[in-house]
């Protein structure tokens, strides 16, 4: 059996000092001793390879400096790696970066890849922090607000927050909450924000108009962790939503889209087509929230403007929506809004 672990779909991370996912594994087969398996050029490993790259890293575990905590828990996190692809007789290459990032050390950074949410009614603190992860402010946000400890664990002190939340790996596989996978970063502020609104949230009504029990990071609306992220001091909020007129809606969206990735942050709710993931805007009430990543606009082909967005359900699909249609849908709807944060 062979693996891809091709480096085009690597990520440069601290455990990978630097390098991709296929060097890092050819480091770790030299530093077990074989000096035979490798890493093929079209990416592909064997089975063989990979048991040695294995016991590379449990060598490199032992050597390691004891003081060196974060290290050994590199290493230690990518014999998991290896370990779950040998029980995997078949992984496409998405589904191997998407396990591949969800086992790796929080950064402070939300990548750009897959975030798949698993638990129902949290697309609004997941759309919401993906969209100001694309944002320079928003990325010094997210980085100041998490603290990676030398045992593993988190702390994590939202700007919106009186205190900070300490996050354990035991948190992040509790069966009473399980976060989104794919990032951990962003299963470690998922959980932060789940106990923050535990602390300060009573029972209410929450997105969708669903009635909530008890404070949870479920049923937040965008604008409710936009406040979380910047504690109301940073950025304006602003919304459009069916009382805005649709010219009015798409001159909203094509002035922001200059500002997408730099200082704009948008999200956009509506519900969620249970097999396309495709938006579709409020009729009901129900709400689902999506991260809004461009809007394609040539003022020479108005018609033929685009909006594209992800779904938190699985974010490494990206859709599109014509401008119009959207604006349209939006002015139609019952409850369908786009927020904005602007740094």
């Amino acid at each position: 059996m062979s693996f891809n672990l091709n480096s085009n779909f690597g990520v440069s991370t601290e455990c990978f000092k630097g390098s991709s996912i296929a060097d890092r594994t050819t480091w770790a087969i030299r530093n077990s001793g074989d000096t035979k398996d490798t890493v093929a050029a079209d990416g592909t490993i064997s089975s063989e390879g990979l048991n040695a790259a294995i016991a590379g890293l449990n060598n490199a575990i032992k050597t390691t400096d004891a003081n060196n905590a974060n290290q050994k828990q590199c290493d230690q996190n990518q014999i998991n790696f290896f370990q779950t692809l040998l029980t995997t007789s078949t992984t496409p290459i998405g589904k191997v970066m998407n396990l591949f990032n969800s086992i790796q050390p929080a950064d402070g950074t939300i990548n750009n890849d897959t975030t798949q949410s698993r638990t129902v009614t949290d697309c609004g603190f997941l759309s919401t922090t993906r969209a100001l992860s694309t944002t320079v402010e928003g990325k010094n946000i997210i980085k100041k607000a998490l603290t990676i400890n030398p045992d593993g664990s988190y702390d994590v002190k939202f700007p919106g927050a009186d205190k900070s939340y300490h996050v354990t790996e035991a948190d992040l596989t509790d069966s009473s909450f399980i976060p989104s996978k794919g990032d951990k970063d962003m299963s470690v502020l998922e959980v932060a924000a789940n106990k923050y609104f535990a602390d300060t949230q009573p029972a209410h009504v929450g997105f969708g108009g669903i009635n909530v029990p008890t404070g949870s990071v479920r049923n937040q609306t965008p604008e409710k962790v936009m406040q979380l992220y910047t504690g109301g001091k940073e950025g304006v909020h602003t919304q459009v939503d069916q009382t805005n007129s649709v010219d009015d809606i798409k001159k909203f969206l094509i002035g922001a889209a200059p500002n997408l990735g730099k200082n704009q942050a948008l999200t956009l709710t509506g519900t969620g087509d249970q097999q396309t993931q495709d938006w579709i805007p409020n009729t009901t009430g129900d709400g689902h929230a999506f991260n809004i990543k461009s809007v394609q606009y040539d003022p020479s082909h108005p018609d033929a403007a685009q909006v594209s967005y992800t779904n938190p359900w699985d974010t490494s699909r990206v859709h599109t929506i014509s401008l119009n249609d959207l604006a349209t849908k939006i002015n139609a709807s019952k409850g369908s809004t786009i927020d904005s944060l602007t740094f």
